[in-house]
Parts: structure tokens; C-alpha cells; sequence
């Protein structure tokens, strides 16, 4: 069976997507495949998409001719993903480390009671300088005392199984702009949660995209979220106290 599926959604994600591609394609871990699902781009996405898969087998296109959304087309590429394990991508992220899927894969073929893995991210800026790092918590039990603080994962760093996800009901379309959180909540109730410490990650800070544009609405449905597994993880009142104090952040912020 194949080891790993790379979905990676786009919609007009024209500006970084080639790099976004490239540093998958550059990985040293072979067997893969390359979800790219397009989300009815209007600009050149599609035509930067052709261009890659003409020159690499691994990638598969998958186009949606209309914008239907993130969580519809995630849901639509790990159904279609062949892959035991599903790593995700957005189209302004990257992958520095050419042996971050392989040692992703190394790291639950040897934890089969692990479902979750992610990494540590550099963040860059629309010119791909590095202005920052992000560390999360490596160990299990220190995950779970600060998941409902605070998502404990980075989206573009994550591998998955995909029976997990599937156990799990996917992403869910009612938990908009929080649809990775929701479903690592649901993961932890059956598997353990790992981030290993490389930095795995470009984490860009783009001012279009979602993290930044929704980012009053994604503090408000994380909270939502928190109280829904307060029966499940620890800390639920200091989740509470931090996400209040987000939310009113939010207003201060241009």
C-alpha cells in the first residue's frame, strides 16, 4: 500500500504556490503521492499546477471548476488519497527539511498508538525572510494538558492516518476556519498526539490568507470547540480565560 498522500489546497494561491510545490517534490521520502486540489482558481494556479504534473507523475490534479471551499475539497482528497498517512500543505507554506515526511513516517511506523504527528515551523514573511519560530510541545501528555489553550498543531505540518481521519469523520463543515482543530480533538480521543522537534516548516505570514482575514471568527469557533471537549481534555477554565482574552485582542488588531 502506498505510504503517503500530500493534499494541497489552492484557490488563487498563484504568488507562493511553485515553492509551496517544489519543496514537495524535493522531499527524500519516495513513496508518495501529490493531491493538489485545485478550489476554482481564477488566476494562474491551474496553469503553475500543469506545469509541475507534466514534469512529475507523482502529482495528481484534482480540479474543481467552482470555488465549493476548504473543508469539501480536504474531505474529497483524502477519500481519493491512496496513502496510509496523510500530510497536508497550504499553498503559501513550505517544507524545509527535505527528510520531514520521512521521519514523519518513521515516527509512526514505529508508535502505532500515535495518529497525530506534527513538527516546529519558521515563519517567514511575503518575502520568505524568517522573522520568527513556533515550538509546540513534543510529548503526549503535555499536548493534552494545552490543546483546548490552544490549537497544538500547525495545519502545514501535520501527518495523519488516514483511518483515524475516516474513525473520525473527517473535517467538519460546521467547524469553519477551525476545521484542523476540530478534527484533532476528535483524533485524541482514540490515539496519542506527537510534534517532533524540527522545524519542518515555513510557516508564512500572508495578510490574505484565512489566519488573518478570519481571525476574529476562528478565535470564536475555537472556543466553541473548547467547550464541546471540555469533558475530554484538561484545563477547560484557564482554555476559557485565553480565548476571552484572544477575542478581544482581536479589536486591537488593524
Amino acid at each position: 500500500m502506498l505510504k503517503v498522500s500530500v493534499l494541497l489546497p489552492v484557490h488563487n494561491g498563484e504568488k507562493y504556490l511553485p515553492k509551496s510545490i517544489q519543496s514537495v517534490l524535493s522531499q527524500s521520502f519516495a513513496d508518495l503521492e501529490f493531491l493538489i486540489l485545485n478550489d476554482g482558481s481564477t488566476d494562474n494556479s491551474l496553469k503553475i499546477i500543469n506545469q509541475f504534473a507534466a514534469l512529475d507523475k507523482r502529482i495528481k490534479t484534482i480540479d474543481f471548476k467552482k470555488h465549493i471551499g476548504l473543508v469539501r475539497i480536504l474531505n474529497e482528497g483524502i477519500k481519493r488519497g491512496q496513502g496510509l498517512y496523510l500530510a497536508r500543505i497550504d499553498s503559501d507554506d513550505e517544507w524545509p527539511d527535505v527528510d520531514k515526511i520521512k521521519k514523519q513516517v518513521e515516527f509512526m511506523e514505529k508508535n502505532p498508538d500515535y495518529a497525530l504527528v506534527g513538527t516546529n515551523a519558521l515563519v517567514i514573511n511575503e518575502k520568505g525572510d524568517i522573522v520568527g519560530k513556533i515550538a509546540y510541545p513534543a510529548k503526549d501528555e503535555v499536548i493534552r494538558r494545552k490543546i483546548l489553550i490552544k490549537n497544538q498543531f500547525l495545519h502545514s505540518s501535520v501527518m495523519f492516518r488516514k483511518k483515524a481521519a475516516e474513525k473520525c469523520g473527517l473535517y467538519n463543515q460546521e467547524e469553519k476556519y477551525v476545521e484542523d482543530y476540530g478534527l484533532w480533538l476528535r483524533i485524541g480521543q482514540y490515539y496519542k498526539f506527537a510534534n517532533l522537534p524540527l522545524y519542518g516548516l515555513k510557516y508564512r505570514l500572508n495578510p490574505q490568507g484565512e489566519t488573518a482575514t478570519k481571525n476574529r471568527q476562528q478565535v470564536i469557533n475555537s472556543f466553541k470547540l473548547a467547550k464541546k471537549f471540555k469533558n475530554k481534555y484538561p484545563n477547560f477554565i484557564l482554555a476559557c480565560v485565553k480565548w476571552i482574552l484572544r477575542y478581544f485582542k482581536t479589536f486591537l488588531r488593524i
